[in-house]
């Protein structure tokens, strides 16, 4: 059977998609980069990660490290949906001393539009489909993310501990899986000029998925 988009106002056991765009960057941002599976991570981190979030969806990744293309060969528990980020971004207060939402929202209007793709076992999203799963940081509301001692995910200057964040992107959420093999396909590119969190970001990612 193949994939299904749960709609962007609906909810899951009780959450919406702006609560489980908070969940997943809390546990990105505090998982250090030998287990984080944003960094170098062709599948073989997924699983680990995914069982200490212990949330309702099982959560894939963008890649940090590598920027090229990669593919991830990952097993997801039956009954669970999927929760893809596309191209999304989190600014923190240890990343940058401007203001939080302004970084975000510069971030999100440099993503070249023909970039963007998702494809769902073969099955392309229309790219109007796409962005209706488009949440804004006033959106997710700032939040409170904890990066490690060492080896943070992204460059915080050096501190450590908790600190203001906020988030933004496009998120798709999926009902759970049938049992057999699923591919995920995500794909974008950022290009933003002058002072930024980030100027330049592309991810490639293919999920093969085998659903026990």
């Amino acid at each position: 059977m193949a994939i299904k988009i749960i709609p962007s106002d609906g909810t899951v056991n009780g959450k919406t998609l702006k609560e489980f765009a908070k969940i997943y960057w809390q546990a990105l941002c505090q998982t250090p980069k030998s287990q984080n599976p944003a960094w170098q991570n062709t599948g073989s981190k997924d699983d680990s990660f995914n069982k200490s979030v212990n949330a309702d969806l099982y959560m894939l990744s963008s890649s940090v490290d590598p920027q090229t293309a990669v593919t991830r060969d990952i097993e997801v528990p039956s009954g669970k949906g999927l929760f893809i980020p596309v191209v999304p971004v989190e600014v923190s207060e240890f990343e940058t001393s401007s203001p939080l939402v302004g970084e975000a929202n510069k971030d999100q209007a440099g993503i070249v539009p023909s970039s963007l793709s998702l494809e769902l076992d073969g099955s392309s999203i229309d790219i109007n489909e796409l962005n209706r799963y488009n949440i804004n940081p006033n959106d997710i509301g700032q939040f409170t993310v904890n990066f490690p001692p060492q080896d943070a995910i992204f460059n915080t200057n050096n501190r450590s501990g908790p600190c203001n964040a906020v988030a933004a992107g496009r998120y798709v959420w999926t009902e759970p899986l049938s049992p057999g093999k699923h591919t995920v396909k995500h794909r974008g590119k950022l290009d933003v000029e002058g002072p930024a969190v980030e100027n330049d970001f592309s991810e490639d990612i293919t999920y093969n998925i085998n659903v026990r």
